[in-house]
């Protein structure tokens, strides 16, 4: 890579929560990670060795169930 120039991309990245985002990824909000993940019952260690994919995977499974208990409605075709 000799005799290129690094040229800065100027950014327009939105600011959330009073943090910029320069190059517009997503951002992961880490408390609340840990906070339903708790809420499964898993340990702090145990959340923090999980790979995203997989927490949202768990994340999406305990959603539904806990949907079930607050609406109180019973498992069909199981």
């Amino acid at each position: 890579m000799r005799g290129r120039k690094k040229i800065k991309k100027e950014s327009t990245g939105e600011e959330v929560d009073g943090y910029r985002n320069p190059d517009d990824k997503t951002l992961v909000d880490f408390a609340h990670v840990l906070y339903i993940g708790l809420q499964a019952g898993y340990t702090e260690r145990e959340i923090a060795r999980m790979y995203y994919s997989k927490w949202q995977a768990l994340y999406t499974e305990f959603k539904k169930h806990h949907n079930m208990i607050i609406k109180k409605q019973i498992y069909q075709g199981v």
